[in-house]
């Protein structure tokens, strides 16, 4: 078995018994990057189980996806979790992750490279010496010293979250400072608040439907601001005064310009296009909106091509709310069938307290998939409330049952050990509560089309290949 293992993220080695796992320079840590940490980490360790040293210091962006991920599948044989980050921004983001992930294996976070060494050998041994950390999750000065919240809009920031919009962010500057700090600590914040609630969108509350799928914008063909929509100007915050002659790419943040670039460069070939771009507001926030580009054509040839930029919706990247379920009809190859909407005269509205409640219980089924399946009654009682309330807010926050949730993240967490490892498969089925081996086989072979066996004869290479490389 190797002891050493690079990509293009990390180095990984073994040595002493510990797994280190060091992150290269400006690393941002995706859901795709953890997939392939954790596929590469799997590889190295074979079957057996570490405690893992992670330098942190390289990490300058951390999604959302990539900490759930992380907290789940990618949490597998590992005994517990040191991080070593001395910058306040790189403790932050470790600090969401436990906070908002809360993994269930024993983590913690250190400015000091020796005090992640000494928890990580400590929680292992479980000595009982003074210097042992005792807590399973563990934050060591997580917050800077000078903590002042003094930087621009905050404030617009934090109103934008108490009227319901979730979907602005503050543009980030990737730089190590209190600024930056405040400001992942926000869009974190936002982040978390959009998963939880389906609220009206911002959009919505400013203007109201009737606006969306106008043309916002036409452009000259040096992409200056020809013509534009007053009321989307006035909802966004901007001063129609100021926006004939301007130049379009200088509404849209940092980040969106290269895909801005991108969509002009293909417009030489092609008539319009649909992309997603955060545009600024007038209090300096970035709204998400879906928007369509497309050519328009004049009849005075001296003009040039111009441009028009219709606002569809605010959205995102990638909306996992839209995603769909591992083994759903809706995801390519999968076989379960879809959970059917019942139409109901009246909508129940749930409240905050259900939603965190229907969030308690995702938590509790994925730090305990490898015990049998739990009733719908057996899980209200470990919540007390009642089984109404969780079999309906499962299906309208998660779009599935209680038992297809736990069936899914049973598979999901066989698939990985499947194609990533050489564990036999009756032990992969008793790993994730599966009393049966043939019943693990007929569960698998709906869900992923072939029996586990086959899929890690036939699969396994060829997905590690096209899908993490």
């Amino acid at each position: 078995m190797p002891e050493f293992l690079e990509n293009k993220y990390a180095r990984l080695w073994i040595d002493q018994g510990i797994l280190f796992v060091t992150y290269k320079p400006d690393t941002v840590l995706d859901l795709r990057a953890a997939i392939r940490l954790t596929s590469d980490r799997l590889s190295l360790q074979g079957e057996k189980a570490y405690p893992v040293f992670v330098d942190f210091r390289g990490v300058k962006d951390l999604t959302r996806q990539a900490r759930n991920y992380l907290a789940g599948e990618g949490a597998l044989y590992i005994h517990v979790l040191g991080v070593y980050t001395p910058s306040p921004l790189g403790r932050l983001m470790a600090y969401f992750y436990i906070k908002a992930n809360a993994p269930a294996i024993p983590t913690g976070i250190f400015p000091r490279k020796k005090e992640a060494l000494h928890y990580v050998k400590t929680t292992v041994r479980g000595e009982n010496d003074p210097g042992a950390i005792r807590e399973q999750h563990r934050i060591h000065r997580v917050y800077p010293d000078n903590f002042k919240a003094q930087i621009a809009h905050v404030e617009d920031m934090f109103l934008a979250l108490a009227t319901g919009n979730f979907q602005c962010r503050i543009e980030r500057s990737y730089k190590d400072d209190l600024s930056e700090y405040i400001t992942v600590l926000l869009n974190m914040t936002a982040e978390e608040l959009d998963a939880a609630f389906v609220p009206r969108t911002h959009a919505q509350q400013l203007c109201g439907d009737y606006l969306w799928g106008r043309t916002a914008f036409v452009l000259d063909r040096h992409l200056q601001i020809r013509e534009f929509h007053p009321e989307v100007i006035k909802a966004l915050g901007l001063d129609t005064g100021t926006m004939a002659g301007l130049s379009f790419p200088s509404l849209l943040a940092k980040d969106s310009r290269h895909t801005w670039n991108d969509v002009v460069s293909r417009l030489q070939q092609e008539t319009d296009r649909t992309v997603v771009l955060y545009v600024k507001t007038g209090g300096g926030l970035l709204l998400p909106v879906s928007c369509r580009v497309s050519v328009l054509y004049g009849t005075d040839p001296e003009s040039g091509q111009a441009l028009s930029v219709s606002f569809l919706n605010t959205a995102y990247d990638r909306d996992e709310k839209n995603q769909p379920l591992p083994g759903s009809r809706a995801e390519p190859g999968g076989n379960a069938p879809a959970v059917k909407k019942k139409e109901t005269r009246d909508t129940i509205a749930l409240t905050a307290a259900d939603r965190l409640l229907i969030a308690r219980a995702r938590i509790y089924i994925l730090h305990h998939v490898d015990e049998p399946l739990l009733s719908l009654k057996e899980l209200a009682h470990i919540f007390a409330t009642n089984e109404f309330k969780l079999k309906y807010g499962f299906r309208s926050i998660l779009g599935t049952t209680v038992f297809r949730f736990q069936r899914a993240e049973r598979l999901k967490r066989a698939k990985l050990l499947v194609l990533n490892t050489n564990v036999p498969l009756k032990d992969i089925a008793g790993s994730i509560g599966y009393a049966s081996t043939s019943h693990f086989y007929k569960a698998f072979k709906k869900v992923y089309g072939e029996t586990p066996h086959k899929f890690r004869k036939h699969l396994g290479a060829r997905e590690i290949s096209e899908g993490l490389g």
